[in-house]
């Protein structure tokens, strides 16, 4: 019942969205002609659905964009590219995924064209869409910016690497390549600013973020970009064994194989929801086991255009990235969201063999030396307690410092040992009726900002449509737009002074993180938890594993 309620809900809250809107004046690109919907008042225009490229084959790149006659109906509400729906149960979305959603102020000068943001949506590389009753930029757009949401492929669909021709792998972020150059060729009859492109992105989005810095196959595509909350160092977004975790999966369609052509065949052979299904995984093991398919390194041999040759940690310390302007940053309990996860038994595996429970892209010498660590680990967080669902703050530290606080920095750090740009870092803590991923998972009475919260000060969800900005909720809201949106168009998030901009953000520099807290005030101070972070220096220093 619940679950049809939802869905009751959500049609209920998209058609009501719609109402106001009516048909846009039509518009020509190279694939054809195409209309979007803009409000009664004129104050936005969007256009859903846009197809950026094809999907002709499993696992390989997109094809060209799609052509039509008539004119295209840009009008109708996205659709999600192929994923298991953890919530619903059930596999949703289809393989031909390629879309993308423009979303821009209502009037348009040719002669004065507004920057441009390309926003790439979270989800471990499994889930997610840019659907706009998550993702409405109504209130980013508002301050005279255009903002372009994107699909792309996930799971084995888009990170199936078998570093082999039939499946190179990181296929999901060539698709994120293909969409950054279709904006880069059409954004300007929309009236974006081509060469102003800022690329921003959340968890899985973020990681995806810093993979465009470091490829080349991403090089003049964008000019600036922002990462929140998490790294491709975060050990979701990079897989070292990317054929076994192939076969992990190919064992639950009841195949027993390591061999990636094998392999191909399988994955080629079954059917979308077969995929899917075997896909699918609880955490009864370990924090890690839920994320499969990920970015990876490709064979230099393999046939095309590799997006990533070399480990993340390879690439930052070589410095051969593209440089340019960043806004990196996090929120304070990022692991609240992560609570969902632990059952009795996951508890009982903390408490009998937190081994597991270690980030796997950590390299040990041996099941002796891996102990060794976890008890480290452990002691650190926990002290001696036996851990329980009352020790839910050691927890929230634990999962927030080693998927994403530590990631974040350490790779600011990288960035600023070579990168010549400014760099400017942010802690986000603010809590309020917004903070809607905690919310909706039932955790409103653990303080803090969970993972995703500050996605709420940025984008207007149809779920709060009718729900009034007011008191500091609005201020944060006017900050974060502001920020964000000034980023994009200067380079530099306060570079416009008003009441609620009062504190200059100060970029860090090689020799100290300065961070801009965001909470019911702005503040300037160095990095936040200093002692957790370096606990993590330690470790990762002798251990980091590289390909």
């Amino acid at each position: 019942m619940s679950k049809l309620l939802t869905w009751c809900i959500f049609k209920v809250l998209f058609v009501q969205s719609q109402c106001a809107f009516f048909n846009t004046p039509v518009l020509q690109i190279p694939q054809g002609k195409l209309r979007g919907l803009e409000t009664k008042r004129g104050y936005l225009r969007q256009y859903m659905g846009i197809p950026y490229g094809t999907v002709d084959e499993r696992f390989q790149e997109a094809g060209p964009p799609p052509r039509w006659l008539g004119v295209f109906n840009a009008s109708d509400i996205s659709i999600a590219c192929a994923q298991y729906h953890e919530r619903l149960g059930l596999p949703i979305g289809v393989e031909d995924c390629l879309t993308l959603n423009v979303y821009t102020p209502g009037q348009v000068s040719y002669k004065r064209l507004y920057p441009v943001m390309v926003f790439i949506h979270g989800g471990g590389f499994k889930t997610g869409s840019n659907t706009n009753f998550l993702y409405n930029p109504q209130l980013l757009v508002q301050k005279g910016v255009i903002v372009v949401t994107i699909n792309y492929r996930l799971g084995a669909f888009g990170f199936l690497c078998l570093r082999i021709k039939g499946a190179p792998g990181n296929i999901g972020l060539k698709d994120q390549v293909a969409a950054l150059r279709w904006v880069k060729e059409n954004i300007k009859t929309f009236g974006g600013n081509p060469e102003s492109v800022t690329i921003f992105g959340e968890s899985a989005g973020s990681a995806s973020v810093s993979y465009l810095i470091m490829s080349p196959a991403a090089k003049g595509l964008y000019k600036r970009a922002i990462m929140e909350s998490a790294s491709s160092l975060s050990p979701f977004a990079f897989s070292n064994d990317p054929i076994e975790r192939a076969s992990l999966v190919a064992s639950k369609m009841g195949y027993n194989t390591k061999n990636p052509f094998e392999l191909l065949r399988i994955f080629r052979s079954a059917t979308k929801n077969e995929i899917l299904m075997a896909s699918a995984t609880n955490t009864s093991d370990n924090l890690w086991s839920k994320f499969v398919f990920r970015p990876c390194v490709e064979k230099k041999t393999v046939s095309g255009k590799p997006f990533l040759t070399m480990s993340p940690e390879e690439i930052l310390e070589s410095g051969t990235y593209n440089q340019v302007s960043m806004i990196i940053g996090y929120n304070d309990k990022e692991g609240i969201l992560y609570l969902k996860h632990f059952n009795e038994q996951l508890y009982k595996k903390l408490n009998d063999n937190f081994s597991d429970m270690l980030p796997d892209n950590l390299y040990f010498s041996d099941s002796r030396e891996k102990r060794k660590v976890a008890n480290e680990v452990k002691s650190f967080y926990f002290g001696n307690r036996t851990i329980t669902e009352d020790s839910v703050d050691g927890l929230v530290d634990f999962i927030s410092d080693v998927m994403f606080h530590y990631p974040s920095v350490a790779i600011s750090e990288y960035f600023l040992e070579n990168n010549h740009l400014p760099i400017f870092n942010y802690y986000f803590k603010y809590d309020s009726y917004r903070n809607l991923g905690k919310i909706l998972l039932g955790m409103k009475g653990q303080e803090g900002a969970a993972h995703g919260d500050e996605l709420f000060y940025l984008f207007q969800p149809i779920i709060f449509w009718p729900m009034p900005l007011v008191g500091i909720d609005k201020t944060v809201v006017e900050r974060m737009t502001s920020m964000w949106t000034n980023f994009a168009k200067f380079g530099n998030p306060t570079s416009l002074k008003s009441p609620v901009l009062n504190t200059n953000w100060i970029a860090s520099d090689a020799t100290q993180l300065s961070y801009l807290t965001v909470d019911k005030s702005l503040s300037m101070g160095s990095l936040p938890n200093p002692e957790r972070i370096d606990f993590w220096k330690r470790i990762y220093k002798k251990r980091q594993y590289k390909t």
